[in-house]
């Protein structure tokens, strides 16, 4: 037998050949732990000073809390997977995970091979197996994140591309990247939108527009799909209140549909998922694809778009085209979908209008016709989506492909079975998109009786939007400042150097619904987010 360079180097060429990938075990979890630890540590120097407190027990606790229990973390859902690649002489050699993201879209995550085998196929064919498994789940993206440059020049040879490449802020001497990169699967034709007002019954704006649209659709009415026009809460509409129970608009976590409580308010949102569900985790089935909620509020927040600012990419894509005139701001929270409350996360994509300052039961045609103009946009944005979408189909780029009650775009290539991946269906561009993402409310400071006994501090009330001294929030009824414990975001468990304290910002300052609610106002971080 040879034994020279040439026959070694068949045999290293063979690698991934005689690499079988199988699902990840508990049994697996210390050398998967290896093996990323070992990635990872061969990018950035980890004994500098600033990376230590990042690796003590609790952090690395924090980061490998997946690990504990791979098959819980992994297995106990359908939609994700962590697999392993082993060969007979050297054991587990590389791994990759798979986790839902949003409805229609999944994160690539944990992904490492042995240092001394790479280049040997061995990421390509976990990579190709994630693939198999993410096309029959029926995500139309998968995304990731790393700051390995070798290893975001192997996931864009894998049909990835980047939205984000910046360099971290880390210690001196130490280069690192962060790469954002997406792949596109398929993409969604919406055929389906709801517009919704009334959510509560004291905003008349939505409720004004709603009666408007309902007798004449034309303002909403577009080419590639239908429009419904809804008012949520006509119980509530009709007294003139915000609800006549509770809160319609906290009543759509899973929970709160599937349970067995029963008020006005509970039954008219099990309806409303009944018309523009149903609520899932795929979004498979949809009998909405999109839904638009109108509201207004008491504070002074002009013209915003609520949605959530990591998990619902198609929203960004249409808060983004909002933004285009230059008087729309948007926010909202990262909540896992099950916990998310709001009318608009029953379908698959969706997000609110909110506009201000309005009083409750009143209405103001700068405001209307504020609302009406961002409807619009979103609309005309949903449209020029799909007209991109046919345009495709129409050149014979893609496929339409019905899957689970949904219209698909699908790259010719990937249809037939050609490649794993296409870049059909890449954007010319990434835009950034101005996010302020809600971290925690402030209460109203308050006696032993629980009575509101301090009040917005005059810089603050009125001024939506604007970063806030911590120090001066509160005053008495005399004007003097009141002290609070100072705002405390949650602290990220990212590894790298401690990041600089983050300016909050100030939004809903003062609503007048939120009294009840004991929210004096949101506070936010003011971020960049991706549109992809």
């Amino acid at each position: 037998h040879e034994s020279g360079p040439a026959s070694r180097h068949f045999r290293e060429a063979k690698m991934a050949d005689v690499v079988r990938v199988r699902p990840a075990t508990n049994a697996d979890r210390e050398i998967v732990w290896q093996l990323i630890l070992d990635s990872f540590l061969a990018i950035v120097d980890s004994t500098h000073e600033s990376f230590r407190p990042r690796y003590d027990e609790a952090g690395r606790a924090a980061r490998e809390a997946d690990l504990k229990d791979i098959e819980a973390s992994y297995f106990s859902s359908p939609d994700s997977h962590f697999w392993v690649a082993e060969s007979g002489e050297h054991g587990v050699v590389g791994c990759v995970a798979l986790q839902r993201s949003a409805p229609d879209e999944a994160k690539l995550i944990r992904m490492a091979v042995n240092p001394n085998i790479r280049g040997k196929g061995v990421g390509e064919k976990l990579i190709k197996t994630l693939y198999e498994f993410a096309r029959a789940q029926g995500y139309l993206r998968i995304v990731l994140v790393t700051i390995n440059k070798r290893a975001a020049n192997f996931y864009k040879k894998m049909g990835f591309v980047s939205y984000i490449e910046k360099p971290m802020d880390m210690p001196p001497a130490v280069d690192v990247v962060l790469f954002s990169m997406v792949t596109y699967l398929a993409e969604k034709f919406i055929t389906n939108v709801a517009v919704t007002g009334g959510t509560h019954g004291n905003e008349r704006l939505g409720v004004a527009l709603v009666q408007e649209w309902t007798k004449d659709p034309s303002a909403v009415t577009r080419s590639t799909f239908t429009t419904q026009v809804v008012l949520n809460n006509p119980a509530a509409v009709a007294k003139n209140v915000r609800y006549v129970d509770t809160d319609l608009n906290r009543c759509f976590t899973t929970a709160a549909l599937t349970g067995s409580e029963t008020n006005i308010e509970l039954v008219r949102a099990r309806e409303l998922e009944r018309l523009l569900g149903p609520k899932t985790e795929t979004g498979f089935d949809p009998r909405c694809d999109f839904i638009i909620d109108l509201h207004s509020t008491t504070a002074n927040m002009g013209l915003c778009v609520i949605t959530m600012p990591h998990s619902d990419a198609f929203a960004r894509r249409v808060a983004y085209s909002m933004c285009a005139t230059g008087d729309v701001k948007v926010t909202g929270k990262q909540l896992p979908r099950s916990e998310t409350y709001a009318v608009e996360t029953i379908s698959p994509s969706g997000l609110a209008i909110e506009v201000g300052p309005l009083a409750h039961g009143t209405l103001s045609h700068p405001l209307l016709a504020g609302t009406a103009r961002m409807v619009g946009d979103a609309l005309d944005a949903i449209e020029a989506h799909n007209k991109r979408l046919q345009s495709l189909v129409d050149q014979g780029l893609a496929v339409k492909v019905s899957d689970r009650g949904r219209t698909l775009a699908v790259p010719t290539a990937i249809a037939r079975g050609e490649a794993a991946t296409s870049s059909t269906l890449v954007p010319l561009s990434f835009p950034t998109l101005e996010f302020f993402e809600t971290t925690m409310t402030l209460d109203y400071p308050r006696d032993a009786s629980g009575a509101v006994s301090a009040l917005v501090a005059p810089q603050i009330d009125g001024h939506d939007w604007s970063a806030i001294n911590p120090d001066t929030l509160f005053v008495d009824f005399k004007g003097a400042p009141v002290p609070i414990p100072r705002p405390t975001p949650p602290v990220s468990h990212m590894p790298g150097p401690p990041q600089p304290e983050v300016p909050l910002h100030a939004v809903f300052v003062n609503e007048a619904a939120y009294y009840e609610k004991g929210i004096a106002m949101a506070l936010c971080k003011k971020i960049v987010t991706y549109v992809y």
